[in-house]
Formats: C-alpha cells, sequence, structure tokens
C-alpha cells in the first residue's frame, strides 16, 4: 500500500553525462519499505523508462523489479542513509495516522451501534476501541482527545451493565408472571 512519496530528486553522472530524476516511496504490506525508481531524462517526449527496486528503510536491496544499475542503488542506498531520520519521521507521522483513523472509525460505528440499539455488535466494537486505545501508538495521540474517548467508553461499559441488571430483573418479573398464569 502507497503511503507516501518521500523524496523527489536529480543527480548527474558526469563520467556519461546523464542526468536522472530520482524518487522514493514510502509503501507498506506488513512492515515499511521504499520503493525507488529512477527515469533518465534524455528526452522527456518518450515514454519514460524506469529503473526499479525495493529497499529497507535501511538501504539494502529488497527486490529489484528491473535491473537496476548499480551506481543507481549506490546512490539510491546513499540518499536513503542521508535522509534515514526525515524516513523515519515520516514512519511515525503514517503510524500515528492510521491509528487515530482506526480509533476515530471505530468510535463513529460505536456511536452508531448504540444508537441504533444494536447491543451485541456494540459490546464487541466497544472491545475493539478499549483494543486500540490501550496500543501503545495510541500513546503519541492528543492526550485530551484519549481522556475523552476512555471516558465515554468507561461510560458505555457502566451503562451497558446496568441494562444487563435491568433485563435481568425483567426476566426474573417474566418467569414470576408466566409461575402465576400456570397456577
Amino acid at each position: 500500500m502507497l503511503i507516501k512519496k518521500i523524496y523527489e530528486g536529480i543527480t548527474c553522472f558526469p563520467e556519461t553525462n546523464e542526468f536522472w530524476n530520482l524518487y522514493i516511496v514510502l509503501m507498506k504490506e506488513k512492515d515499511f519499505f521504499l520503493d525507488a525508481f529512477a527515469r533518465e531524462t534524455v528526452d522527456l517526449d518518450y515514454p519514460a523508462k524506469y529503473q526499479h527496486a525495493y529497499f529497507t528503510m535501511d538501504g539494502h536491496v529488497l527486490d529489484f523489479n528491473r535491473n537496476m544499475d548499480k551506481r543507481l542503488v549506490t546512490l539510491f542506498r546513499d540518499v536513503i542513509q542521508e535522509k534515514q531520520t526525515n524516513f523515519m519521521e515520516e514512519i511515525l507521522m503514517a503510524t500515528q495516522s492510521l491509528i487515530e483513523k482506526k480509533i476515530k472509525a471505530a468510535s463513529l460505528e460505536l456511536g452508531e451501534l448504540m444508537k441504533a440499539h444494536n447491543d451485541k455488535e456494540a459490546w464487541t466494537k466497544a472491545g475493539e476501541l478499549n483494543h486500540l486505545l490501550k496500543n501503545e501508538d495510541a500513546e503519541k495521540l492528543a492526550p485530551e482527545l484519549l481522556d475523552q474517548l476512555r471516558s465515554e467508553l468507561r461510560g458505555y461499559y457502566y451503562v451497558n451493565g446496568e441494562i444487563n441488571k435491568l433485563h435481568k430483573q425483567l426476566y426474573a418479573k417474566g418467569n414470576k408472571l408466566i409461575e402465576l398464569a400456570s397456577a
């Protein structure tokens, strides 16, 4: 999954007088990795021919899509090493926004389920939200938001417990009415 373009540059190899446009994109599947590709700027009117490779976050080649020129591999490794701090900040921002999106989506869905009186699904969604709020990545979000969400979730659990007590009382009343009607 594409996260964000995090580098764009141009370089020249003086020994061959070649100019190359360089791009690095932050990607995520199971882990984060870098998708690096370069295009020679010979004639911009013709279809672009890219050289392409995947790199780990510390600059090791993961996979070659096409045979990338060794000079480009070395150049990308150097760029990755030089920009390591910036790239890690991008990962941090992507992770934060990802957990924030999950928390907000779970909160929204829980609210909708509660309004629709869909108690069983709401209970499941509350557990999911509780799990997300306990995630260590969630601690990097705004403390006010976390406090408010935790407070509302505690309130939900309290009210849900009270409703369950009332359901048990109604069940007992129902049994008593059935018993009286059968006598």
